[in-house]
């Protein structure tokens, strides 16, 4: 709910201080959320190979208990810091996106899911 003025830039520059170190933990936690949702979408397809057969919302509620919640709230935090347009904090989200081989649309995939729309600017 701070769209404008000095509430918005110092919350903003909370996730420039030391070097960055929200963002990045921001992007450690995007990691590892994101990795314990691809292991239970694996687990579920391997399940549902052997016989298993698993309703939409059985998997859905399957994904959210392994952590896709928490993923799509830091995707929302994430994008809402890359739409401030601070030139310093999307050089820095780039670029932890590179390293860890991501792009824009594979951090925008995770709203989808859940068949969410936010406009983010990402």
């Amino acid at each position: 709910g701070i769209l404008r003025g000095s509430r918005r830039d110092r919350l903003l520059s909370k996730f420039v201080e030391s070097e960055y170190e929200k963002i990045d933990r921001l992007m450690e936690l995007y990691t590892r959320y994101s990795d314990r949702v691809k292991a239970e979408i694996e687990r579920m397809d391997r399940l549902e190979f052997d016989g298993l057969k698993m309703d939409d919302k059985e998997r859905y509620n399957r994904k959210l208990e392994s952590g896709l919640y928490c993923l799509q709230l830091i995707v929302v935090i994430l994008g809402h810091i890359w739409s401030s347009e601070h030139p310093s904090i999307r050089a820095r989200i780039e670029l932890l996106l590179r390293q860890q081989k991501l792009s824009k649309r594979d951090v925008r995939d995770v709203l989808q899911v859940m068949d969410v729309v936010v406009h983010v600017g990402l």
